[in-house]
């Protein structure tokens, strides 16, 4: 997709996104960082997230390059945060494990997350079926966090179009 158009869709994406009863409601919420190329921009998803006010938050993935396929979801608390997270794998912007000198909040330590939006670069429509960057990073999450007994996060995939593989 040209450059132009794949920004005007995530534009598109972003507000269909915005627009959501749940989004609105809920009060714990994990967005990807997008990487630099490849993926949509989730930068004004992120920044409404930011600004919402939610009570309990953004929460970023943050891989943990020491646990194979492990990753959490941090707390980012506001815009000054976010600027200053540095790039990790594969360019990808993550928290560290403190701010301002303080540990971050895992999202492991709240009662609920309550939505996940999830990248990839195909989805049928249960999202259920997806594929991602060959990683499993999401899929693991996932099943670990409902195996701590916590409901299943509301997942929403941000994808185009193109990216919806429908079976006949």
């Amino acid at each position: 997709m040209p450059p132009t158009s794949k920004n005007n869709s995530a534009g598109a994406v972003a507000a269909k996104v915005l627009s959501l009863p749940s989004f609105r409601q809920y009060k714990s919420i994990s967005c990807y960082l997008n990487m630099p190329t490849g993926e949509l921009d989730t930068s004004s998803i992120v920044k409404e997230i930011l600004s919402s006010g939610k009570t309990l938050g953004l929460f970023v993935p943050k891989i943990d390059v020491g646990a194979e396929g492990k990753m959490d979801f941090l707390q980012i608390y506001d815009q000054e945060d976010l600027q200053l997270l540095p790039a990790g794998m594969w360019g990808i912007r993550e928290p560290g494990t403190e701010y301002k000198g303080m540990k971050r909040t895992n999202a492991l330590e709240l009662p609920e997350l309550d939505m996940i939006l999830v990248p990839g670069v195909a989805f049928d429509r249960s999202i259920l079926t997806r594929l991602g960057h060959g990683k499993g990073y999401y899929g693991r999450y996932i099943t670990s966090y409902v195996a701590t007994g916590r409901p299943r996060p509301l997942l929403v995939a941000l994808a185009l179009r193109e990216q919806l593989m429908i079976h006949g």
